[in-house]
């Protein structure tokens, strides 16, 4: 019972949470004031898309307990790997096992690396997609990464409103001269490095 109203009080912050982030950002639904094509495909098609994948039932039932962000996360990541068919992803967070089915679900060829182990680095800076929680001890994990990207690698950073630092380094990395183009998902942020394209963030509603 009391698991129970743990879990009801739990999911009461999160939809609470949810539809405050979602009022405070409903100008920025559907693509609203995306000028890039290639932008807008990648928000319409992969961050928002809405297809019901057959492999979301499967790997739900992998994973029961998963709380509502994981598995929001999770999907997104499927989306991202099934859209870019990136063969290296380095994870670096607490859903590990979690995030590493669902990106082999999208994209059977990849190989993920678990980038909080020792002797990984070099793994890391190597990977075409890495995925990290805004946290102190894996902010050297990023400058690795960052340092080594290129034209077609993507970071994924977590938790970008998590602290008043969170929102610092956020801010560090989209103003880096290194970074493009960034999208803004409150829940995490995402990050390309292809030079071709304006420097630019765009504000999404996911």
């Amino acid at each position: 019972m009391k698991a129970i109203m743990v879990n009801g009080l739990f999911s009461l912050r999160y939809w609470f949470k949810r539809s405050m982030v979602f009022m405070r950002r409903f100008t920025h639904s559907q693509g609203f004031g995306i000028q890039s094509p290639s932008a807008y495909r990648f928000d319409r098609e992969v961050i928002n898309a809405h297809h019901p994948y057959h492999a979301y039932a499967d790997l739900k039932h992998a994973f029961p307990h998963e709380d509502r962000l994981t598995l929001k996360l999770a999907r997104l990541y499927f989306r991202i790997a099934n859209a870019t068919q990136a063969r290296r992803w380095a994870l670096c967070t607490l859903q590990n096992d979690v995030y590493c089915a669902y990106v082999q679900a999208g994209c059977r060829t990849t190989i993920p690396v678990d980038g909080d182990e020792v002797g990984e680095v070099d793994k890391v800076a190597a990977a075409d997609v890495l995925v990290m929680t805004m946290e102190d001890d894996r902010w050297p994990m990023c400058e690795v990464f960052v340092s080594s990207a290129h034209e077609r690698s993507m970071l994924i950073v977590e938790g970008i409103y998590a602290s008043k630092k969170a929102k610092m380094r956020w801010k560090e990395l989209v103003n880096d001269e290194r970074t493009r183009v960034a999208f803004d998902l409150y829940d995490c942020g995402i990050i390309f490095f292809d030079h071709t394209k304006s420097k630019q963030v765009y504000i999404i509603n996911f």
